[in-house]
């Protein structure tokens, strides 16, 4: 695990933990003025660490079928003085901590609360923000929406075909927004039964009253990804605002402002019975390729001195930086590795002056050897 300065790109710390960690949250515990990092991963149980040393505080511990926490919310309830943890293990069990900030260092901290659920190896799970008394479930095939006081099921939804759910958040009290695997946000209205404002809160689920998918957010021609993408949804100007963002395997982000759509157009599509929702464009989208293309004049290259008006513009495959050198190592698509100060590059990329008129400038070392491209490069006497 490190810790970056985001200012200058300083690494202020570093540790190595026996852990393998797949969610990680912040959050800012009460009664302490630091924020602590909730981890959880492939061990039994859920981590709380230091954010700038990275020491293990304390650990939340099961009595009752440990097993490997799958997903996490933490929260502080309106009306208590304290922190909520919720965890659900891989088998489906939910386990509830609850932490009031006088938990001591190196002390594990066991549940007060666990309860079997119908639900294997979560992807996401959060809690209405909007109300506290419902809960979002994410799995690869399905979602499911549960009563937050006895986690009671209140409704479920599958995954479309050729597609698996990856996450996922609520847009209100009674409206989810789905992503899948394919880069695709589906936007749904809850059932009556899943909204805590209506007289139909908890009761059964009706047949012609389940979750309706009203509107999907898509990217036009979009094309096959290598992999999932990573998806993401936030809101900015005090909630205002719902994006969703994607960045994908070709180095493109894209971003949705995801719309509101009155509850009159949802209960007509409803009532029409219509197969086909509306499809809702991206706001804006960019790739690192686009990006690079659309300056001009270009960014100066780290090697670009040393070319010549007849000389080929050969590809950089590899690099590292030694840094009490203060030398930046270049290998090429030709075989050829080149040694050179980085300082004086970093004079090429900012400053305008007679160095650059120099014919030998920057000084350089030039090693001929392979005849293949340099795919890696190791400096063994010095750790990176």
């Amino acid at each position: 695990m490190s810790l970056w300065d985001l200012t200058d790109g300083r690494c202020l710390e570093s540790a190595k933990l026996p852990y393998i960690h797949t969610s990680i949250h912040s959050y800012h515990m009460l009664g302490t003025s630091d924020v602590r990092l909730f981890c959880n991963g492939y061990y039994a149980e859920i981590l709380v660490l230091d954010v700038l040393t990275f020491d293990i505080l304390f650990t939340l511990s099961s009595r009752v079928n440990p097993d490997w926490i799958s997903a996490m919310h933490v929260l502080r309830p309106a009306k208590r003085p304290d922190d909520v943890i919720v965890g659900l293990s891989a088998a489906g069990m939910v386990k509830i901590w609850t932490l009031n900030g006088n938990e001591t260092k190196n002390e594990p901290v066991y549940e007060y609360e666990s309860k079997p659920i119908r639900c294997l190896n979560a992807l996401k799970l959060t809690f209405c923000v909007y109300n506290q008394r419902t809960v979002l479930i994410v799995c690869t095939k399905y979602w499911q929406i549960y009563d937050a006081g006895d986690f009671s099921l209140l409704c479920s939804s599958d995954n479309p075909r050729n597609e698996r759910w990856m996450g996922g958040e609520f847009l209100s009290a009674d409206r989810v927004l789905i992503w899948s695997d394919s880069g695709k946000g589906y936007m749904y209205k809850l059932p009556t039964n899943c909204n805590p404002d209506s007289k139909e809160f908890h009761s059964e689920s009706k047949t012609d009253d389940q979750a309706v998918l009203y509107s999907v957010l898509v990217v036009p021609n979009d094309k096959r990804l290598l992999c999932p993408p990573a998806m993401n949804f936030t809101t900015v100007r005090g909630q205002l605002q719902k994006i969703l963002l994607r960045g994908d395997s070709s180095g493109r982000v894209t971003l949705w402002n995801v719309p509101d759509i009155p509850d009159c157009d949802i209960q007509k599509l409803k009532s029409e019975k219509q197969n086909k929702c509306s499809e809702h464009y991206p706001e804006t989208s960019m790739s690192l390729e686009e990006a690079w293309n659309s300056m001009h004049p270009s960014p100066a290259g780290i090697l670009d001195q040393m070319l010549t008006p007849d000389s080929y513009n050969l590809k950089l495959t590899a690099s590292v930086y030694l840094p009490l050198q203060g030398r930046l190592v270049c290998g090429r698509e030709d075989g050829s590795i080149v040694i050179i100060s980085a300082t004086q590059t970093v004079l090429l990329q900012l400053l305008y002056g007679k160095h650059q008129t120099y014919e030998d400038w920057p000084p350089h070392q030039l090693l001929h050897g392979h005849n293949g491209r340099v795919n890696c490069l190791l400096y063994p006497y010095q750790m990176h």
